[in-house]
């Protein structure tokens, strides 16, 4: 995949992740909304890339305790429609 500075995918499966032609940077978790920490985390990656690299996001649709502690898992932050905006 060329990479796009404004382009934005949203996928839901992980066989749908494309292949990229070129190195990125990548940060995984579970983004409850994109406040100054994500913003500074996002921040630091985009500036170790070089201007083709894409910066991939790979986020949760819940939160990675709904898996590993069911009986109490943390609540969303927001809804996943309000989160990819």
């Amino acid at each position: 995949m060329q990479p796009n500075s404004s382009l934005m995918l949203l996928l839901t499966n992980l066989n749908d992740i494309p292949s990229f032609d070129h190195p990125c940077g990548l940060t995984i978790g579970s983004f409850d909304g994109v406040h100054l920490g994500h913003q500074v985390l996002l921040n630091h990656l985009k500036a170790k890339l070089l201007p083709h690299q894409p910066l991939v996001v790979f986020t949760f649709s819940n939160h990675p305790s709904h898996h590993f502690n069911p009986q109490s898992p943390v609540p969303l932050i927001c809804p996943p429609l309000q989160k990819a905006k």
